[in-house]
């Protein structure tokens, strides 16, 4: 076994009893915290007659694109 193969399965057993210990990402769900919320709602009702981008409500919330329909999805 090479240094590079043992070094990649000591940090995979590490990362496992991690997991283990701490539960994991999957428990996580990252949503949008009332401040971002409240941008967002404001741009919405100020711009009610204009249509909006997720990158413009993405901006509002201070996140970019990914991040912010994936805490919208979670948040609603």
């Amino acid at each position: 076994m090479s240094d590079l193969e043992a070094e990649t399965l000591v940090r995979a057993a590490y990362a496992q009893v991690l997991r283990r210990h701490f539960g994991g990402r999957e428990g996580i769900r990252r949503t949008l915290d009332a401040r971002r919320r409240q941008c967002v709602v404001e741009l919405v009702l100020d711009t009610a007659d204009k249509p909006l981008t997720l990158g413009d409500l993405a901006e509002a919330a201070a996140l970019s694109p990914f991040h912010f329909a994936r805490s919208f999805a979670n948040t609603f």
